[in-house]
């Protein structure tokens, strides 16, 4: 989803992908955080929290994002290619930030489909 926002917004301000970056950055933070507490991985409680951890990894990812997007592009030369290559860097680190530290859960508590059982 966060590669569509910056398409789209890389459409709306052709030519300055840096500011089409922040655009869709910002714009993808909190349906990010919404489809992945609850569908990619199932926790609930601690909104609070949660959010504020998720933020944190989201800025992290944010300032690598934002670093290793102008390296590609002076690499490769394709805005669009180039955002695809950092993004997914960024996506896989970020997975794993949100999987060990914003949405960790101890054992003892269930996550969304075993409280439904």
């Amino acid at each position: 989803m966060g590669y569509l926002l910056f398409v789209a917004a890389y459409a709306i301000f052709p030519g300055s992908y840096l500011t089409s970056f922040v655009v869709s950055y910002a714009a993808a933070l909190f349906s990010g955080f919404i489809l992945q507490k609850l569908l990619v991985f199932q926790v609930s409680g601690k909104l609070i929290l949660d959010f504020l951890r998720y933020t944190s990894v989201q800025l992290v990812a944010f300032f690598l994002n934002l670093a290793l997007l102008p390296l590609v592009v002076r690499l490769l030369g394709n805005v669009l290619v180039s955002q695809a290559i950092s993004l997914t860097i960024t996506l896989i680190l970020s997975y794993f930030a949100h999987r060990y530290f914003t949405f960790r859960r101890t054992s003892t508590q269930p996550t969304i489909l075993e409280k439904e059982k």
